[in-house]
């Protein structure tokens, strides 16, 4: 079995897709095929890869993080992404009642809110900013299960290359842009008075299904904007709640630092950020220079993060005694990337020291609490007196 690596949606989604023998794309092709999500287009970012070992598959979109609420449309569908809507009945009220349950369901089931990492995803969170807004494991092709195995998640397959009516197809829609529906889709929010903010839409395929995209802090019954939407565009709605991180991915284009922001790049998903991960590596504190395009820390803080810690092990900490040629010298800072000390001798003199000129580190020295003077009288003998 052959599979490449494909990036696709307007959150710069990247999954596995499996390669069929028909079709042979290569880095750089544009291809149709058929996600989680449904039929769009997606570009191809290596060369198709074999692999021997076993193969699991992305069943829904809740791989790619948020909570999706669907809404089909109340008529027949044509050049659906989802290979099940043939079997499935057209009768509106059926539909609607149908698409309720789902919703309910969604709403009470515990698992399915474990799914939704972004609902505890607030800008009061400031220690651990980054959230997991984007919970798909599949970075590595290769993953041990627990049989030992290799296994690989696969987010769908490839249908074709994409010919220059498809890619010009796309374009003109992203030229046309969505303003009318998020106009619209605005306008029913405040109708309905939803405590929701929309973010973006985004237009799959020929249009088959339309995507919108929008932040809450937590759950919303929006089955009736659902109803509105559907009956105004006479397709299949999803409404698909994300974090501000992913706000940022679909909004933003660059960084402070010039480049590409990162989880619009190349992270497919986001590993928790946090001060200490700043402390560490003697960066300023200043929130406005150390935060992202989201209101976060920045992502880039964790990169270097394994190898600070490591490099810190090294290290003697702050306060511990050490023995040099010329004696005995007390930690006083450190240099974690030059592996240097500033140490003050029995002299009193300060210098810097490399680590490699430790001879001995003394073990730490135990703090022994005072020693009480006397038995405090317990409150029924203080009432007594």
């Amino acid at each position: 079995m052959f599979y490449t690596v494909i990036r696709y949606s307007e959150m710069n989604y990247r999954g596995y897709f499996q390669v069929t023998e028909e079709e042979s794309p290569r880095a750089g092709q544009h291809c149709l095929i058929r996600s989680p999500r449904g039929i769009e287009l997606g570009k191809v970012l290596c060369d198709p890869v074999e692999h021997h070992g076993e193969v699991q598959w992305v069943k829904n979109s809740r791989s790619q993080g948020g909570r999706n609420h669907r809404n089909r449309k109340q008529g027949p569908q044509k050049g659906s992404g989802d290979r099940g809507d043939k079997s499935r009945s057209t009768d509106p009220t059926k539909a609607d009642r149908r698409d309720a349950d789902q919703q309910n369901a969604d709403r009470g089931d515990p698992a399915n809110q474990k799914d939704s990492p972004n609902q505890k995803d607030s800008p009061n969170q400031k220690d651990s900013p980054n959230q997991k807004d984007s919970p798909n494991r599949s970075d590595s092709p290769d993953r041990t299960g627990s049989n030992g195995k290799n296994i690989i998640h696969l987010s769908g397959e490839i249908l074709r290359i994409a010919t220059t009516e498809d890619i010009e197809k796309v374009s003109r829609q992203r030229a046309r842009g969505t303003s009318e529906e998020e106009e619209y889709c605005i306008r029913r929010i405040a109708a309905h008075k939803l405590k929701m903010k929309l973010a973006g839409v985004e237009y799959l395929f020929e249009g088959e299904k339309i995507i919108f995209y929008f932040l809450a802090e937590g759950r919303v019954d929006f089955r009736a904007l659902v109803r509105d939407l559907a009956k105004m565009y006479r397709t299949r709605i999803e409404m698909k709640q994300i974090g501000v991180r992913d706000e940022a991915r679909l909004l933003a284009e660059y960084e402070h630092c010039g480049r590409r922001l990162c989880c619009k790049n190349f992270l497919n998903h986001l590993e928790p950020v946090t001060m200490r991960m700043a402390k560490s590596q003697k960066t300023t504190l200043d929130p406005s220079k150390i935060s992202g395009r989201c209101g976060r820390l920045m992502c880039c803080l964790r990169y270097e993060d394994n190898v600070y810690q490591d490099l810190k092990k090294k290290l003697p900490k702050k306060g511990l005694i050490v023995t040099l040629n010329e004696g005995k010298a007390k930690v006083l800072s450190q240099d974690i990337l030059l592996q240097k000390l500033l140490v003050e001798t029995q002299s009193g003199e300060r210098q810097i020291i490399h680590a490699s000129e430790i001879l001995e580190v003394a073990p730490p020295q135990r703090s022994q609490p005072p020693p009480r003077k006397g038995k405090r009288p317990s409150r029924r003998n203080r009432r007594s007196r």
